[in-house]
This record gives C-alpha cells, structure tokens and sequence, in this order.
C-alpha cells in the first residue's frame, strides 16, 4: 500500500520512477528518504541518503556535507 501511493505520488509530479532511471540521463525523482548516514572519509565527509519511491532505491550522495536541514528519514523529497 505505501509503495503504491508513492508510485502515485511521484507521479503526480511528473517524476520518473527509479527503476527507469537511466545512468548519465538527467531525470526528475520524488520518493521518501529511507535512511541517512554520514560517511566519514579520510579526505572529505559525506551524506548518503537513501530515496525509496515504490519502485526502486537510489542513494543520494552529498559529498563534503556532514548534515542538511531537512534531509532526515520519512522526508518526502523531490
């Protein structure tokens, strides 16, 4: 049931499902974050955030961020 009023939401606003997605193509996605993590490096921080739409999950890295004002788990993000 949640992964399909995802998949209904996302799209509602014209995003591509993740299991479409494409590698090097640039696309719209709308999903919930699943899960945020810091991952220290010796060089850089970095935040990964997984983005779940019903259909697929795709990690989000932000490199050199070690947080972000609302990117927190449960946040719908488009």
């Amino acid at each position: 049931m949640v992964a399909e009023d995802l998949q209904h939401s996302a799209e509602a606003r014209g995003a591509t499902p993740v299991s479409d997605c494409v590698s090097g193509v640039e696309t719209t996605l709308s999903g919930r974050l699943r899960s945020v993590t810091l991952r220290p490096t010796a060089k850089a921080p970095a935040l990964e955030a997984e983005l779940w739409d019903g259909s697929g999950r795709l990690t989000l890295v932000f490199l050199g961020r070690r947080r972000i004002p609302g990117i927190t788990p449960g946040r719908r993000l488009t």
